[in-house]
């Protein structure tokens, strides 16, 4: 039965899944009491709270605008809790963006906290695949902020629980409470309750004593801000972080108290060991031993498509599936200078000099001294904080764990034992970067390079050629070149970039070139695209941004992007061959990327990487519909803790336990051994990062082992029951070596 009506509200506050064990209650116990008794001392009002069971009531429709036809509905099929749920639908919309609800009317009150909470199921989405709560900020500036944004509802048939929670500046100009779809939704919401509350936590908000870290307390959910966390006087907060990393305002099973934990830490992890034997029927590299799939051995990892499905063969001719991680027995370090007040105990002798990065309150490059929590957490566990000594106990630890790959940017020891399968990652030579002065160009971690450049090539294969003797190892899977380079969302869009650059931009002239084979005389070009250049000349010294409708200017903005990233790919291919022919190529690892550079990687490259972050790696990888059928590695993945102190939250990676992770990453990997292309996946990271941010302040707990060096066992059990199954998964209905040959 559906009907409009207005209607009342009810609570539906976010609890994390938690383990019953006794040191677990007594901690959850400890804060939901506390947590109750700050949120009854804040004084406050109750503005709507219904589970729209009733008629009768109205304060939602009353202060809400609606962007999404709501209506009530009493199916079964659809209902989340009781006999009614509201359903919001937008899927008949033209908007990127569509609302589904905005709260209120008007605008929320200066000065004052206000906590939205609510349960959702997801029914229908559309070709964006992800819904969005957030408080939405005009500032005195006039600019427009999101506030505790959360994403949710990637999955039809998804349930779960909202909690958003902002004060609002009294600078602002005005706020509101949004929710909105990517290219629309079908929602169903109940247990809605919107609070507005006195808050006196407003020092938690100035980023004098919150910078140098990519996320702090009060952004991206790590805590709503009616946590007891909020209550605390700013004199009793500081020093945040114990002598060995942690955050002090948190307890969780297995957190360091003294030095004497640490002794016990490892005593409980030499019997957990113990226990493990060595997974059968694996071949010295962590291939697969069967004789129904036994292949030609080549003495180099190659890859093979067998039953439908592509994989890794070892050297010696077994399939080898990769579970790895980055990362792996490395240091790290945190920025000091400015910030010694949040730190508790700094011993003098694990203070180093270095560079901070970004998210900070210097310069990127500019000299800081930092410290090493990890490091002086080996000396107190190990005696000594030797990085060799630190490489063959993580080497043991992988063994036994289930990984048989180390990624990039660990410890070069575990590279040079030759004891486990590795991949070599480099950086191709940075010689020069696109000048452009297009401002659509979006520029992530750093500038656009000039693959180019008269001396990439040569300059290609020095880097390489230092490393021959592990690149020609039969332990080195392949060579990644280059991590997350700024490829663009929208194609023929570095193409458009490349004509803003100065006329000795290597690039530009190149792209020039092409033109002037192609049009001959400027006029031609002129009627192709609808541009006025009275000669090629100044349109080598044009720097402004050429705006063009025509069908031909786009078609020769992708084609020079394909002969842009035929280039690089082409030069990085080369340059590892003319070191080791028989290693594999891997390509650089994308993140952010349109079709043309992933096609041609799949064409050029033997192994496409991509570092997917998300729930399903098939639908993160989006894979355009003419991408060649080629191997995939995963460069990095992740599902992060944000139950242990670290303020980093990593979107739908973000974890409030121990369980809600294990799933997570279960399910991720089920759907990459379930996915013809995927030939491994490599974790990020293998310690979790200070929780004051390493220099350029990513401050999360990723990790397999925290900052103590403490394992976290639900997952390692989780990674060697996959490397246990993981053949035979891969393998179901798959035919035998003979059969395939």
């Amino acid at each position: 039965m559906l009907f409009n009506a207005k209607r009342k509200f009810c609570l539906a506050f976010f609890a994390p899944s938690i383990e019953i064990f006794s040191e677990m209650k007594r901690i959850y116990l400890y804060f939901a009491l506390m947590s109750a008794a700050v949120h009854a001392s804040i004084a406050g009002t109750t503005l709507i709270e219904t589970g729209f069971e009733s008629p009768d009531d109205t304060k939602f429709f009353d202060l809400a605008r609606f962007a999404a036809n709501p209506s009530i509905s009493e199916s079964p099929e659809e209902t989340i809790k009781g006999n009614a749920s509201i359903i919001f639908d937008n899927m008949n919309t033209n908007a990127r963006w569509p609302d589904t609800l905005i709260l209120p009317k008007e605008s929320l009150k200066k000065g004052k906290l206000y906590i939205c909470s609510f349960k959702y199921k997801v029914l229908e989405l559309g070709k964006g695949k992800r819904n969005h709560a957030f408080f939405e900020i005009k500032g005195a500036d006039g600019k427009k902020s999101m506030a505790d944004y959360q994403e949710f509802g990637r999955e039809i048939g998804e349930t779960g629980q909202i909690k958003c929670s902002t004060r609002i500046p009294a600078d602002c100009q005005s706020a509101v409470f949004r929710m909105t779809s990517y290219e629309g939704a079908r929602l169903a919401i109940d247990d809605f309750k919107f609070e507005e509350l006195d808050w006196n936590g407003e020092w938690f908000f100035d980023k004098s004593l919150f910078f140098g870290v990519k996320n702090t307390l009060v952004e991206r959910s790590y805590a709503p801000l009616d946590d007891p966390i909020f209550s605390i006087p700013r004199e009793k907060f500081f020093p945040m972080i114990d002598k060995y990393g942690q955050f002090k305002h948190r307890d969780w099973p297995g957190k360091i108290k003294s030095d004497a934990d640490f002794q016990a830490r490892k005593e409980s992890e030499a019997k957990y060991n113990a226990k493990l034997s060595d997974i059968k029927n694996r071949d010295k590299y962590g291939g697969y031993l069967n004789d129904n799939f036994k292949f030609k051995a080549t003495g180099k990892f190659r890859v093979q498509k067998v039953g439908g499905k592509w994989f890794l063969i070892t050297p010696e001719g077994n399939l080898f599936w990769s579970v790895g991680a980055n990362a792996v027995a490395e240091s790290s370090y945190t920025t000091l200078d400015d910030r010694e007040f949040y730190f508790e105990s700094l011993d003098k002798n694990f203070i180093f000099p270095g560079r901070h990065s970004r998210h900070g309150y210097k310069k990127e490059g500019e000299k800081s001294r930092t410290y090493s929590f990890n490091r002086y957490n080996d000396f107190i566990k190990h005696g000594s904080d030797d990085g060799y000594a630190r490489a063959e106990r993580n080497l043991q630890r992988m063994k036994k764990w289930g990984f048989n790959t180390v990624g990039a940017w660990s410890h070069s020891a575990l590279i040079n034992f030759q004891e486990i399968p590795y991949v070599i990652q480099v950086n191709s030579p940075r010689i020069s970067y696109l000048k452009s002065n297009n401002k659509n160009l979006v520029l992530h971690w750093a500038d656009f390079p000039d693959f180019f450049e008269p001396e990439f090539d040569n300059k290609m294969r020095e880097i390489l050629s230092k490393l021959s003797a592990q690149i020609n190892s039969p332990y080195c899977i392949g060579v990644i070149v280059d991590n997350e380079l700024s490829w663009q969302a929208k194609n023929g869009m570095i193409a458009a970039a490349a004509l803003t650059c100065p006329p000795e931009q290597p690039t530009k002239k190149a792209f020039l070139n092409i033109l002037k084979k192609k049009y001959n005389d400027i006029s031609k070009l002129n009627a192709a695209w609808g541009t006025s250049f009275k000669d090629w000349a100044e349109l080598s010294s044009n720097r402004t941004p050429i705006e063009s409708e025509s069908k031909e200017f786009a078609s020769d903005m992708d084609s020079f992007e394909e002969i842009i990233c035929k280039k690089y790919f082409t030069s990085c291919r080369d340059a590892v061959k003319s070191v080791s022919p028989d290693t594999l190529y891997i390509s650089c690892r994308f993140a952010w990327r349109d079709s043309i550079p992933v096609n041609a990687a799949g064409k050029i490259c033997d192994i496409v990487a991509m570092n997917l972050y998300g729930l399903n790696p098939t639908k993160q990888a989006n894979l355009p519909k003419d991408f060649p059928d080629v191997p995939i590695l995963i460069g990095e993945y992740t599902f992060a803790r944000i139950d242990k102190g670290n303020f980093g939250v990593y979107g739908i990676c973000a974890c409030r336990s121990e369980k809600e992770r294990v799933k997570k990453f279960n399910d991720y990997i089920s759907d990459a051994l379930a996915n013809p292309h995927i030939i491994g996946a490599h974790w990020f990271q293998w310690g979790d990062q200070p929780v004051t941010g390493r220099p350029d302040g990513e401050n999360f707990a990723f990790g397999i082992v925290d900052i103590c060096d403490t394992p976290d066992y639900a997952m390692t059990d989780a990674f060697r029951k996959v490397s246990r199954k993981m053949y035979a998964k891969r393998l179901a209905r798959s035919k035998s070596a003979k059969q395939t040959k």
